[in-house]
């Protein structure tokens, strides 16, 4: 009896300490649990028209499993005909979602749309002839187009289907009701006098040695494009490391670097809209380049889909009165011409001045996160103690 009651003893402190520990790591100076707020509540009316004014795209209230889950889900437009997206609007928080990417695809390979959702980490290319219309990270907010401007998507133009992926941060109990995450994406059918459009630099490798205070990430490219580009919005990211991502351009011929953007990958990742005009033409060059802080950081870090990886974007959202579908997706990956970037501006990689209420609202959730993936773990190993002291006691 004795050894019973020790037994119970101890499995009790272990997990008052196992609390309270979680509580002290969470409650941080400055942040009390009414600061906290839960993932919100949205209930969406499904479209009944055949000419609706939004299209909501969310998860099927799915349950990840662990840490940088990848999970698809995807919706026919077929039916709805030539529709022309004027506005997204994110449904998710920084605390549950480490990304949101939505596509636009001409075929989704086999059953998986019947399947309602599906790991896209093994089923990435799962969208045939996939097109990026836009992304969302760190709670940013909605992104409306400018008037008289539109993205075309629909059957006619190979973009029939529409594909959600969502990068989750953490497992998500089995025991909640999953998550549904998504966007509400609002569309007219009236056709726009310009049409929308993204070109999108990125790297798909690059070495981050650790303890370094500058490392680039570069990319160029020319514009093969038939009629001008107005760009009106950018978006930049990496993950934890980047410290800065810029962008400029080359007008043919010439040989002063014009800026394009200029972003902190850490604040919300919206569409910031550009604080100059600006105008590509066809054979411009563009240019973009990710700057990584690892400095306190002791590992190797290379490109790559988990959140301990790190990527590097610059997305430049355009219009256009061209109608040529290649002009409405350009995609500029790496270096076209290598070596060139070290001819930007040395300012380029200057880290832009603090912004405290940016910075928090990026992580105005993380806190709430923390408590719920640690009261997650905390049952798991209370459930295994109360295992084990069954066990000794009989």
């Amino acid at each position: 009896m004795d050894i019973q009651n020790a037994l119970q003893n101890i499995h009790r402190q272990i997990r008052g300490t196992l609390l309270l520990m979680m509580l002290v790591l969470i409650i941080v100076p400055g942040t009390t649990p009414s600061a906290i707020s839960m993932h919100p509540t949205m209930n969406d009316e499904p479209a009944t028209s055949p000419t609706p004014t939004y299209i909501s795209l969310r998860m099927p209230r799915v349950r990840p499993s662990k840490a940088d889950d990848y999970f698809c889900t995807g919706t026919d437009i077929g039916p709805l005909g030539t529709q022309y997206i004027h506005k997204f609007e994110p449904m998710s928080n920084a605390s549950i979602a480490h990304h949101m990417l939505l596509f636009a695809c001409d075929a989704v390979e086999g059953n998986l749309l019947e399947k309602g959702y599906w790991d896209c980490s093994h089923h990435y290319f799962s969208c045939k002839n996939m097109r990026t219309l836009y992304a969302w990270a760190k709670n940013a907010d909605s992104t409306a187009l400018p008037q008289d401007v539109g993205i075309r998507i629909g059957r006619q133009w190979k973009l029939q289907y529409l594909v959600l992926q969502v990068h989750y941060k953490h497992p998500i109990s089995p025991e909640s009701e999953g998550d549904e995450s998504g966007f509400r994406i609002h569309v007219a059918q009236e056709e726009p006098i310009y049409l929308a459009g993204l070109v999108i630099l990125l790297r798909f490798n690059l070495t981050i040695p650790p303890n370094t205070e500058k490392t680039h990430g570069n990319m160029n490219c020319i514009l093969n494009t038939t009629e001008p580009l107005i760009p009106f919005a950018y978006r930049v990211h990496t993950h934890n490391l980047g410290s800065v991502v810029s962008g400029y351009y080359l007008k043919s011929g010439q040989l002063d670097f014009e800026p394009i953007a200029k972003g902190n990958p850490q604040w919300p990742q919206a569409f910031y809209p550009m604080e100059h005009e600006i105008e590509f033409h066809p054979n411009d060059t563009i240019f973009a380049q990710c700057t990584f802080n690892t400095i306190g950081y002791n590992i190797e870090t290379h490109i790559g889909f988990a959140d301990q990886d790190e990527m590097c974007l610059l997305w430049i959202m355009y219009y256009t009165k061209s109608r040529d579908p290649k002009d409405q997706y350009i995609l500029c990956p790496g270096e076209h011409f290598e070596g060139l970037n070290r001819a930007l501006p040395l300012d380029s990689d200057k880290p832009l001045p603090r912004n405290i209420s940016l910075e928090e609202r990026a992580s105005a959730h993380d806190q709430h996160a923390m408590l719920q993936q640690g009261m997650y773990y905390l049952k798991i190993v209370s459930n295994g103690l109360d295992v084990l002291v069954n066990n000794c006691i009989n």
